[in-house]
């Protein structure tokens, strides 16, 4: 009998001693109660962001701390860290942040994680969160009817925060600061002209801008993704520049006989090879309309074997082949005379 009654002593002490175990491991378990635990953001703008706060009490029995891990972070929901510990029965808000870059529906698992002061944390709760991306902006596209130059539209814009004035070059390159491609807040108000003198109008409207089509300026508000055709006419091209007022003329002998070549006008300097190398230039400078003299000689030793005149002178170049010649300038002219041994 009492052999048994020590069996029964010693059972007892081994099912005490499991359920004293099994108790404390339990209240050294991190634990935390969610309320709610499920969040629907709705529609969210992109840019903006919608942030909605889920309750966390500790249900443990000594302070956690509290932290968070999503299950993509691509989607960008995050929840903030809080470094001061959370007693036992205490309650702390903390906020999921839905900041989303598409237009699609994005569902995704918050993860709640909390560990003891000092210690590890770990995954202690979910939330299920979901939301629907808003694109809040429109496009507005302004071109060009008839391509092969530039001009310039003004366009002012009231309701946007980036974009509230710039110079649109069409053709447009679809960049938003220098281009006529532009990406704009929903309802900002646009307001196009164009000073310039060869601006015939705006035609071909659609979306918003349907409203500018024949009418010059023209003030819309954003309301749909919307295009706007400008016309101009082609503008003249600019006048061909002056002739110049001065004139280059410029005469060499060649050969091994000698010789001079010299055109001078009435009364003026000349241009002479004389004490120039044979095969070099003598160069001078006349003003159009100045009548000069072309006069080839040969020395007492040398004949003349050929002249030409070259340049841009049609008055010049009849000059060719003449030993004496008078003409009006009228372009560059160069003069090559020559000489040949007797």
């Amino acid at each position: 009998m009492k052999t048994n009654l020590l069996k029964i002593i010693s059972a007892n002490t081994a099912l005490l001693f499991l359920l004293m175990t099994v108790t404390t491991f339990a209240q050294d378990s991190v634990t935390v109660a969610v309320n709610p635990t499920s969040l629907d953001f709705g529609s969210v703008e992109f840019e903006s962001g919608k942030t909605l706060p889920v309750e966390v009490t500790n249900t443990s029995n000594k302070p956690i701390r509290i932290g968070s891990a999503n299950a993509n972070i691509n989607f960008a929901f995050t929840i903030p860290q809080n470094s001061q510990p959370l007693n036992p029965g205490e309650k702390r808000i903390v906020n999921f942040i839905a900041t989303p870059g598409t237009t699609t529906t994005i569902t995704v698992t918050g993860i709640i994680t909390a560990g003891f002061v000092n210690e590890t944390l770990k995954r202690v709760a979910d939330v299920a969160l979901k939301c629907t991306g808003v694109d809040p902006f429109f496009r507005f596209n302004l071109k060009m009817a008839n391509v092969g130059f530039n001009d310039i539209v003004k366009v002012q814009v009231t309701g946007d925060p980036i974009i509230s004035q710039l110079n649109c070059v069409v053709p447009n390159d679809h960049d938003p600061f220098f281009g006529c491609g532009l990406r704009l807040r929903k309802n900002a108000k646009i307001s196009l002209q164009s000073n310039s003198a060869n601006f015939q109008g705006f035609i071909s409207g659609n979306g918003a801008a349907s409203v500018c089509s024949g009418k010059s300026p023209c003030t819309f508000t954003l309301s749909a993704n919307s295009e706007l055709t400008a016309r101009f006419q082609q503008p003249a091209p600019p006048p061909p520049p002056p002739p110049p007022t001065d004139l280059n003329v410029k005469v060499k002998k060649l050969g091994p006989g000698s010789g001079s070549v010299v055109i001078a006008p009435k009364g003026g300097p000349a241009i002479s090879t004389d004490g120039v190398q044979n095969g070099q230039f003598s160069t001078g400078v006349f003003p159009r309309g100045t009548k000069l003299l072309l006069t080839v000689t040969p020395a007492a030793d040398s004949t003349v074997r050929n002249i030409i005149v070259s340049g841009n002178d049609p008055n010049a170049s009849a000059c060719n082949g003449k030993s004496q010649c008078t003409f009006i300038l009228s372009g560059n002219v160069f003069v090559e005379a020559g000489f040949n041994k007797k």
